[in-house]
């Protein structure tokens, strides 16, 4: 069958549900003979930042319990694998049985938990049209979808039309017939696309990336409340999901969109009206404060679940009780984690933050152009890695490390918020310079913090004392976190050459279709 056999149609919820209409409007040229009708349930599966979709796959569950299955498949319908399933969402797949569809799905998703994005009932009604001497020329099928997750809703009737090989012709006579019905337009998205949007979930929308336009003559103030904005939005995105702990991953975009606003506020609260940044720094503070107990302890957690390369464990056993312990210490915090994201004061600093933001008048603010403060909080930024990266030798204590660290995420930070401004294949070979800096002066600072976690383990008579087995355990994966540790401070040289080169910020030229 050729790829031009096939036409869909969507009919408006007003037209009858039933599918007699179809022949009424199609007896004028064609018999239409009633096929035995089927039913099926579908649950349409990801994560939430669209981690599957993104990749070209689509997860799909059919079936009612306990006869279920998924199915992945490409986002143009060819079937990849199908296996049954017996997990409830949302779900980590780690908590799949070992499968290779596990396997292929670990390896997209990460650390990640399956959603179900839209779950749908559709019943089918099939026909065939006939010609005058009774041949079958073309296929009708009529599907009914009704979402029933996250809320109930009729979704629009969907009509296939496929014609048998060499009936193009009558294929088309049928297609015409059904678009001079009132209320039935060619398909645009498939069945799944429907239901994603009428879930309030349209395909790929959600995004940790600032993706804002700016206007380069735009006052300062109005750009900057726009950033900001927009993390505002991704933190409220993420509560519900975080104090779900559905997947670490929710705690972790907070976090990060936490430290752009902290940062933004320390390095451009001079541009808003006078007292916005005094009034709110301390309070990202108390959230930043709130939520680095329990995401430290995701890490490590993580790193000893072999789902992250916080720790080499490869040849390791015994690391049970440490992985117990840690994870009761986890259960504490995430319940003060909890407790603080449904507090009145996280509710106030959320309500009042968005307010402040929307209510700026730039006339109000220091009169500064969008382009000006970039050009100048950037190249501050960098002088102040530079001051500090000279600084660091093969000797320097974690606090020095770390402090390096921060000034490269500020200015990581301050070169996303202001990315629509610049060049982008200049400013990514700068965030590239500066994300492998990162990565080294991570390995040693990390190293640092998971060696004192690790060491107060042993030392720790809580529970009484860790078997032998453990100790032992817990001691070499010590020496290989010292390994790499000093590995990565053998590399910095090379790494901070890279990024105090004072040619790095003079490669980050403004767009001059922006800068204008």
């Amino acid at each position: 069958m050729s790829a031009t056999a096939r036409r869909e149609f969507l009919a408006d919820a007003t037209l009858s549900r039933a599918g007699d209409w179809l022949a009424d409007t199609l007896a004028a040229a064609f018999g239409v003979r009633g096929e035995p009708p089927s039913a099926q349930r579908s649950v349409w599966l990801d994560s939430v930042d669209w981690r599957l979709l993104r990749a070209g796959l689509v997860l799909r569950q059919t079936g009612r319990s306990p006869r279920r299955e998924l199915m992945l498949e490409s986002v143009t319908g060819e079937p990849i694998m199908a296996e049954p399933v017996s997990n409830t969402w949302p779900s980590i797949i780690d908590a799949s049985p070992s499968s290779a569809l596990r396997t292929r799905l670990a390896a997209t998703l990460g650390v990640r938990a399956l959603l179900a994005v839209a779950e749908v009932d559709v019943r089918r009604t099939h026909a065939r049209l006939v010609d005058g001497e009774n041949k079958t020329v073309v296929y009708a099928t009529i599907e009914d979808p009704r979402q029933l997750q996250p809320q109930p809703a009729l979704l629009p009737v969907r009509i296939t039309l496929t014609a048998v090989r060499g009936y193009e012709r009558e294929l088309k006579r049928a297609a015409d017939l059904l678009c001079s019905v009132s209320g039935i337009e060619p398909a645009v998205g498939s069945t799944r696309e429907t239901a994603f949007a009428a879930a309030g979930r349209p395909a790929g929308e959600y995004s940790t990336k600032v993706d804002v336009q700016l206007d380069a003559s735009a006052p300062a103030a109005r750009s900057v409340a726009t950033i900001l904005l927009r993390w505002l939005d991704i933190v409220e995105a993420n509560l519900a999901g975080c104090s779900a702990d559905i997947d670490t991953e929710y705690l972790h975009d907070i976090r990060i969109a936490g430290r752009q606003t902290r940062t933004l506020l320390k390095s451009l609260g001079d541009v808003l009206p006078p007292g916005i940044a005094e009034r709110f720094a301390g309070e990202w503070r108390w959230l930043s404060t709130l939520t680095t107990p329990t995401r430290d302890l995701d890490v490590v957690l993580l790193g000893l679940a072999g789902r992250s390369d916080a720790f080499d464990i490869s040849g390791l056993s015994g690391l049970e009780p440490l992985r117990n312990d840690l994870a009761r210490q986890r259960r504490t915090e995430f319940r003060r984690l909890r407790t603080g994201l449904a507090s009145p004061r996280l509710t106030a600093l959320l309500r009042d933050w968005r307010t402040a933001l929307t209510e700026i008048d730039p006339a109000a603010a220091p009169e500064v152009r969008t382009d000006d403060v970039a050009v100048h909080r950037l190249g501050r930024a960098h002088r102040r890695v530079v001051k500090n990266a000279t600084m660091i030798t093969s000797e320097s204590s974690a606090e020095a490390v770390h402090d390096l660290r921060k000034r490269c995420k500020e200015l990581r930070y301050l070169l996303e918020a202001f990315a629509s401004l610049y060049d982008e294949k200049a400013r990514r070979r700068v965030v590239k310079d500066l994300k492998y800096l990162q990565d080294q002066l991570g390995d040693v600072q990390d190293g640092h913090v998971h060696r004192s976690m690790l060491t107060a383990f042993v030392h720790s008579t809580a529970g009484g004392p860790a078997p032998a087995a453990t100790v032992l355990a817990v001691g070499a994966l010590i020496d290989r976190l010292d390994t790499r540790r000093h590995r990565a401070h053998a590399e910095l040289a090379g790494a901070l050459r890279r990024v105090t080169d004072a040619k790095i910020v003079a490669r980050l030229s403004l767009r001059t279709e922006v800068a204008a």
